[in-house]
């Protein structure tokens, strides 16, 4: 096998790999995470909630919150498009067809945008409940915190810190090493 065939099998192999175990293990491979903590009294409890490129994993959420998620579809496609992408560059290396890992690369790295896409145009209901948490704390939704004493529990402080987390840029990676592999084939 010559080297790009193998540039792009290990770019695919990236890509499928961390998708799959953003399920397994979303507290660090997530594509997006919000993690809520409050405390007060001495007593203090976490909660979180990641966003995998499947769909969500959330530990319950404290009361009081709710996202529907079902309607993050795009985050779904984007999930789909890495995981084609991949299976392009693995037949475009099995072939030799060097324009197929590139569009497999290519198709890698639009997938984490689809999250970008949802998020700033707020086409879903996590998307318009991430915005507004954004604007409350005076930051961004990509990366951002909030606290906040709630009027009806005096003494207890709600801390939130979400952002895009480590899952959502290994695709990234994953594409631009299919593109490099397919472009040296």
């Amino acid at each position: 096998m010559e080297k790009g065939r193998i540039v792009a099998i290990v770019g695919a192999i990236v890509g499928i790999v961390f998708v799959l175990l953003s399920l397994a293990i979303p507290e660090f491979l997530s594509w997006y995470r919000w993690e809520i903590e409050g405390s007060g009294y001495g007593y203090s409890e976490s909660w979180g909630f990641y966003l995998t490129a499947f769909g969500t994993i959330s530990e319950d959420l404290p009361p009081g919150y709710y996202i529907d998620v079902e309607t993050a579809i795009l985050v779904m496609i984007g999930g789909i498009m890495v995981l084609a992408g991949a299976g392009l560059c693995i037949v475009s290396a099995a072939i030799e067809m060097k324009p197929l890992a590139i569009v497999g690369g290519i198709l890698m790295i639009v997938g984490p945008l689809m999250l970008i896409f949802d998020l700033v145009g707020e086409v879903s209901e996590f998307a318009e409940a991430m915005n507004d948490l954004a604007d409350m704390g005076d930051s961004n939704v990509f990366f951002g915190s909030y606290s906040y004493t709630p009027y009806y529990y005096p003494g207890i402080t709600i801390d939130n810190g979400w952002g895009l987390w480590v899952g959502f840029f290994i695709p990234f990676a994953a594409g631009v090493i299919g593109i490099i592999g397919g472009a040296s084939m």
